[in-house]
């Protein structure tokens, strides 16, 4: 997708159309993500594999948790000269795929996992009920903040007057009503579907994993 958006020539989106956009090809199209995508599915099998095989007190866990940390936040601080070495080798586009999350995806895959196992401290912390909260309330932004975000680009004359402070208030007053919306009108209908669905069901390994996850 990136070699499309180089060879024909797709320009930056500049907010003032709805034409073809490199933001557009290469950030929220499905098909750009798909390596992330597939690199995701590679962390969730090897949680499965090492939920049972890695054995660590809360000590040696927390000081795993704390290298992978470590690993991230180095390749955040290399970020900008792996943009570089990507302007480089192919061209232009690239810059967005790699700032939207592609520079980053090796680094959190390895994260991951290993704070899913939750035998560090930092780890139990987030996975505590109000981490839980906090990271529900975090997806339901990322799921709807650009709809929101879009919709008062279109309609900001109608803000005009409004002190920063208010509309920033009503922004995020509109993302928690949305939330609670979907947690409860979305979410908790389909978690029962799927609890339904792998109760007493002949699923494999992974599988039970996952609807036991949802219980937690």
């Amino acid at each position: 997708m990136v070699e499309i958006a180089y060879l024909t020539g797709v320009k930056p989106y500049n907010g003032l159309d709805w034409s073809v956009s490199t933001l557009g090809l290469l950030y929220i199209n499905p098909l750009t993500r798909i390596f992330e995508f597939t690199l995701g599915m590679g962390a969730a099998l090897a949680f499965s594999k090492l939920r049972f095989r890695f054995k660590a007190d809360v000590i040696n866990g927390t000081a795993v948790e704390v290298i992978v940390i470590i690993i991230f936040l180095l390749n955040v601080s290399f970020m900008p000269a792996i943009k570089q070495l990507g302007l480089s080798l192919i061209g232009p586009p690239v810059d967005i795929w790699l700032d939207k999350g592609a520079a980053t995806c090796i680094s959190v895959a390895m994260l991951l996992p290993i704070m899913a196992l939750e035998r560090g401290l930092i780890s139990r912390i987030i996975g505590s009920r109000t981490g839980v909260f906090l990271g529900e309330l975090s997806f339901a932004i990322y799921l709807v903040h650009y709809v929101l975000l879009r919709a008062y680009t279109v309609r900001s004359s109608y803000f005009a007057e409004w002190p920063s402070s208010y509309r920033l208030s009503l922004f995020f007053i509109l993302l928690l009503c949305i939330y609670l919306l979907m947690h409860l009108f979305i979410e908790k209908p389909v978690r029962k579907v799927i609890l339904k669905f792998f109760t007493g069901a002949r699923i494999p390994q992974c599988g039970q994993t996952f609807a036991a996850s949802l219980t937690d």
